[in-house]
């Protein structure tokens, strides 16, 4: 019953690969109109990130390497650098114009902010974002390689 539960939720509205008929993540145009309909979550989700870095098992003044899986327009690595001034954030994502969407979000921490294009179901993308990493996090991606 709970997976029935979990198959009604919204939660497929990101998945990033060009082989879903619905989603035209190559298109900026698109891009830009999912992020303004996801925008209304941004309330729900707050507290979330709060305890994603809550839990991060740094203090706020390390210097860490920090991978964000499927980072999309930077939702999780905004802040990420918030609260760890001396991180730097690989973003890595599918699509490029999402990674256009980060880099006009996370201008301001331009200097601490790697952007990588690669797929997740490509075995090579882990040497495409490089590293070592001392964290990776990730907001609403990895639930959508259940087809893996």
């Amino acid at each position: 019953m709970a997976h029935d539960q979990h198959d009604h939720h919204d939660h497929h509205h990101h998945e990033h690969h060009s082989d879903e008929p619905h989603h035209h993540w190559d298109s900026a145009d698109y891009v830009r109109a999912w992020i303004a309909r996801d925008a209304h979550r941004q309330g729900e989700r707050q507290p979330i990130i709060a305890r994603l870095i809550a839990a991060v098992p740094f203090p706020g003044t390390a210097t860490i390497h920090v991978l964000d899986v499927g980072g999309g327009a930077g939702v999780i690595a905004e802040p990420m650098l918030s609260a760890f001034p001396c991180a730097t954030v690989t973003v890595q994502d599918y699509s490029q114009p999402m990674l256009d969407q980060a880099r006009e979000r996370l201008g301001r921490h331009a200097a601490r902010v790697r952007y990588v294009l690669s797929d997740l179901r490509d075995p090579a993308w882990t040497k495409t974002v490089g590293g070592p990493f001392d964290l990776a996090v990730s907001g609403i991606a990895i639930h959508n390689l259940h087809e893996m």
